[in-house]
């Protein structure tokens, strides 16, 4: 019994710490995107992707691997550090 219990706190810890990180903007590519004229579309079309997956980057409701990040900053042609937003102040 102890372990099912401790096993749903696990779980839902684990799902409020992705509800918060999911609420800040951890990545520019939508920025990026409108700066070079480009849309959504372009980006899915060129990677092989979906839509809708290019669009949850978009609104960092998800974030994409390193490989990709790497990917979208050689189609915009930026450098890869234009598409993360500065932890510095």
């Amino acid at each position: 019994m102890i372990f099912k219990i401790l096993g749903f706190f696990d779980i839902y810890e684990r799902s409020q710490y992705i509800s918060v990180v999911t609420k800040f903007n951890l990545n520019r590519i939508k920025s990026v995107l409108a700066e070079k004229n480009k849309s959504n579309k372009d980006l899915a079309r060129h990677l092989d992707k979906t839509e809708s997956t290019v669009s949850r980057w978009c609104t960092n409701e998800v974030q994409p691997s390193i490989e990709t990040l790497y990917a979208i900053s050689k189609f915009l042609k930026v450098d890869i550090r234009e598409l993360l937003v500065s932890t510095l102040k």
